[in-house]
């Protein structure tokens, strides 16, 4: 059985950033509307979000078993993720101020989600083995 790779989610989450900085550079330059803009950065962010939804279920698979040091690992990297995404939150919902209200909840709504997400697998990982 082929083991993940323990740096697929810091690869792409720096792939998300390089296509939005390339994105952003374009729409200073005039040479992307803001409705691709807009399509372009969903796009790029279901496929973040898809990738995380899938490697959130293969560190459920592992957490299976029980608490091992590779599980205090894994949820001690899950903890540090919660605390990154909603720092990025509070940093983008403030340098979004003045902005239309609309794209700020929408933003936050799917970080908060992500979060709730890497939550509930700490949650699961620091239950004890046979409870639900």
């Amino acid at each position: 059985m082929q083991r993940p790779n323990k740096n697929a989610v810091q690869y792409l989450l720096a792939l998300f950033t390089f296509i939005a900085l390339i994105l952003s550079y374009l729409f200073a330059k005039g040479r992307l509307s803001p409705r691709l803009l807009g399509l372009f950065l969903l796009l790029a962010m279901a496929g973040v979000f898809a990738a995380l939804v899938s490697r959130a279920r293969s560190y459920r698979a592992r957490l299976a078993g029980p608490l091992t040091r590779e599980r205090q690992d894994v949820t001690r990297k899950l903890g540090i993720l919660v605390i990154g995404m909603l720092a990025a939150l509070l940093i983008g919902w403030l340098a979004t101020s003045g902005q239309p209200m609309a794209p700020r909840l929408i933003g936050a709504t799917i970080s908060l989600l992500i979060a709730g997400c890497l939550v509930s697998l700490i949650i699961r990982a620091k239950a004890p083995p046979g409870s639900p």
